[in-house]
């Protein structure tokens, strides 16, 4: 049996102690926007700025024994992540592409990893630090069972810090269509300096986003990176980028400060054929986009159209059967909402 498993690490040092490679802006949400770790995929997820990880050429089998040398070619694996924050704590998205994700053996299911190494397996890793003030570094681990939306999560502090572990200060939960792996995770900033950190609007967090592919139940066959190449990464921190929370908040899909459209979509449950109701104040060309829970474009639809109140009627039969995100978008500003199509 084949298995899967998401490995979370984190690192948030002070700015100054390291030299960051990469960056990533987090935006803000508040209101509806706030992702609900349900195992829907939030239709905001669209709307954030997503990192594809780089493949690693090849790394010297020494430095760890699960590393297969030289990396073969990947062509079945990729790798990607957003983010965005509130007072609350990160959310974050995971989105992998693998034909080859394994549970291995009955254990796993039982305990919540398998009876061999787990480590070895498919895993994304984000470096924290316990404290956000220096390199005390922890790790969690998200793990997926086939046809349940479920994680488990293990630590390699050795359950040092049961507020996390048992979920009261992290959560998630998980999408697949069968070769498309999706996870989003909350982690409350009370799982870190036991909920003493002081959160504020442009702070610099450093991070580290890995990706390893298992494909045979045995060693890594390739390793995919944001940062840095440094495999020791979370013994020294050299090379991780930075996260910069940003106050401004994701509203839309380009522009998170353009103004929004007042979008009114009938009907809706939808089985085929619907309405777009919106104002335009001048003579537009307006794109309208549809993105599935995925946050995959799936169709495209465009027009030229004068000032004033439209109904842009949408034929959507070619459509499977789900919950679709509708994106109004024209050089002024853009707008958005859901869709279910029956």
């Amino acid at each position: 049996m084949k298995r899967f498993i998401f490995t979370l690490l984190s690192a948030m040092l002070l700015v100054g102690t390291l030299a960051a490679q990469e960056s990533y802006t987090a935006y803000k949400v508040t209101g509806n926007n706030v992702p609900v770790i349900d195992g829907t995929i939030d239709p905001i997820w669209s709307n954030v700025q997503k990192v594809a990880l780089e493949k690693v050429p090849e790394l010297d089998g020494a430095i760890h024994p699960n590393i297969t040398v030289p990396f073969p070619d990947a062509a079945d694996y990729s790798a990607e992540y957003g983010a965005v924050w509130n007072e609350a704590g990160l959310y974050f998205y995971f989105k992998v592409v693998d034909d080859m994700l394994v549970i291995e053996d009955d254990y796993y299911v039982d305990n919540g990893f398998d009876a061999d190494q787990w480590w070895t397996d498919d895993n994304i890793n984000i470096l924290f630090s316990k404290d956000l003030v220096n390199t005390l570094f922890t790790q969690w681990e998200f793990a997926w069972q086939p046809g349940v939306d479920q994680e488990e999560k293990l630590s390699s502090d050795l359950w040092a810090n049961p507020a996390v572990i048992d979920g009261s200060l992290v959560s998630s939960a998980w999408y697949n269509d069968g070769t498309t792996w999706i996870l989003e995770t909350f982690i409350d900033w009370g799982a870190f300096a036991d909920g003493t950190a002081v959160i504020t609007e442009g702070m610099e967090i450093y991070l580290e986003v890995r990706a390893r592919d298992d494909d045979d139940g045995g060693t890594w066959e390739s390793m995919f990176h944001w940062s840095t190449t440094n495999y020791q990464v979370e013994n020294t921190g050299e090379g991780m980028g930075t996260m910069t929370l940003s106050g401004t908040e994701v509203t839309g899909l380009f522009d998170v400060e353009a103004p929004q459209y007042q979008l009114a979509l009938a009907p809706n449950p939808s089985n085929g054929q619907a309405d777009l109701r919106f104002v335009l104040d001048q003579a537009e060309t307006v794109q309208i986009n549809l993105f599935d829970l995925t946050g995959q474009l799936v169709k495209t639809l465009s027009y030229d159209l004068s000032a004033g109140l439209h109904n842009q009627h949408l034929d959507l039969q070619d459509l499977q059967s789900g919950i679709y995100l509708v994106q109004l978008q024209s050089a002024s500003g853009f707008g958005s909402t859901r869709l279910v199509k029956e």
